[in-house]
């Protein structure tokens, strides 16, 4: 009974292990969810509605109420020498050269064009919080092969003191080798030290506890997609869309500059439930109101050419910007693709100076190489792991960046 709860044990442990362990999709999500980031998107958002509302406001008829009492030399009589009055007046705009109207779709597009940019905020999010926890793996990585060195620099030490005992090796050795151990327990104090100004870092941006455990995926990139797969979803990005958006707005802009020259018409009402003196009796009465321009000091045609440049050069912002997507995309892929390679070249330069450490071992019990050579072979073994497992999580993080630049970063809501 006892054997059976030993093994299950052992078959739950790294279930649990995995468990507790953080992704970088959930640290994503995180960072999304447990800091300011969204709240302060959102109410940005919520500016730019506001401001829709206004516009939207401006099409409709104010209602408004007046009154007034005043003193004033008799005429006729004197029982007209005060003057009141209590009335409502409404005004509905009926053209304004469809000012009001390009108004409320510019606001619409500031309000669409916001919501892209902040989407495409996300996508930079995303690359930034992929940035930190693979940082915080490769220091972390780095602390885990120093420490490695640091156990067989000490068992080689013992070794080499049990060997001068017996004369097979000098103290010179045994002074070497400690000269070494020093500086790596040095290496191992800074790269701690690292470690913690990393996950301060990681823990800002994404609200998730300094101590957050990283799943270490075993996934290894053996291909991938064409760019084309690539380039053909980066046509999707937010700030392509936000751009285009923008271009759109700068073109209602030109039409809304244009209505300042156009006629504006508006029927007028008032209701007056109390008026006295002159007007006593009058109790309502309603008008059209004209308005036109006849000289302006060319005030409107500059405001339109102001208008006309600014669309120029929302156009070229949104060639430009299609133009770094696609340089964007391509590069990622040259470099994950460069990446892969020097990962396999690194995979064989590690497993050749393993095989050399180990003949180097064999060879020194021999005495048919000196300890410094049996150094030289064990640094050169521990420096092409570290070069490994860095390389390795920096084509994680390419992979990662890759998928921030083609807009492939997973909902925040799965």
């Amino acid at each position: 009974m006892k054997r059976n709860y030993i093994m299950l044990l052992l078959l739950i442990a790294p279930v649990l292990a995995l468990a507790g362990q953080v992704k970088l999709e959930d640290a994503y999500r995180s960072a999304l969810q447990k800091t300011e980031f969204n709240a302060i998107l959102e109410a940005q958002i919520k500016q730019y509605e506001a401001r829709t509302e206004k516009a939207v406001s401006a099409l409709f008829p104010p209602v408004s109420l007046k009154a007034g009492y005043s003193l004033q030399q008799a005429t006729f009589a004197p029982g007209y020498s005060d003057a009141a009055v209590l009335g409502l007046n409404i005004t509905q705009p009926v053209y304004q050269g469809d000012q009001l109207t390009t108004a409320l779709e510019e606001s619409k597009l500031q309000q669409k064009s916001k919501e892209l940019q902040n989407k495409a905020l996300k996508l930079a999010l995303y690359s930034s919080v992929a940035s930190g926890y693979y940082a915080v793996m490769t220091a972390e990585k780095d602390k885990k092969n120093i420490e490695t060195v640091i156990t067989q620099t000490k068992e080689m030490i013992i070794e080499l003191e049990k060997r001068k005992v017996i004369g097979k090796s000098k103290y010179s050795e045994v002074l070497m080798t400690q000269a070494q151990l020093a500086v790596l327990e040095a290496d191992l104090e800074g790269v701690n030290r690292i470690i913690l100004t990393l996950r301060e870092d990681f823990s800002f941006l994404t609200g998730l506890p300094r101590e957050t455990e990283f799943y270490e995926g075993k996934k290894t990139e053996s291909e991938m997609p064409e760019a084309d797969f690539y380039l053909k979803a980066s046509l999707n990005r937010p700030d392509i869309f936000a751009l285009q958006a923008d271009l759109e707005m700068a073109r209602f802009e030109t039409a809304f500059q244009n209505a300042f020259g156009l006629p504006w018409v508006s029927l007028t009402g008032n209701i007056y439930p109390l008026r006295s003196g002159a007007s006593a009796g009058i109790n309502w009465d309603a008008g059209i109101n004209i308005t036109m321009k006849l000289i302006d000091s060319g005030e409107t045609g500059s405001k339109v050419k102001e208008a006309q440049y600014k669309e120029k050069e929302a156009e070229l912002n949104l060639a430009k910007k299609k133009r770094q997507v696609e340089t964007e995309v391509r590069s990622a892929i040259g470099n994950i693709k460069g990446l892969m390679e020097q990962v396999k070249i690194l995979e064989n330069a590690a497993e050749m100076n393993d095989k050399n450490y180990l003949e180097q071992r064999k060879d020194y019990e021999f005495s048919l190489v000196t300890n410094l050579e049996v150094l030289q072979a064990m640094n050169s073994l521990q420096n092409a792991k570290r070069t490994l497992d860095r390389t390795k999580l920096e084509l994680l993080l390419a992979g990662a960046k890759l998928q921030s630049v083609s807009a492939l970063v997973p909902e925040e809501n799965r």
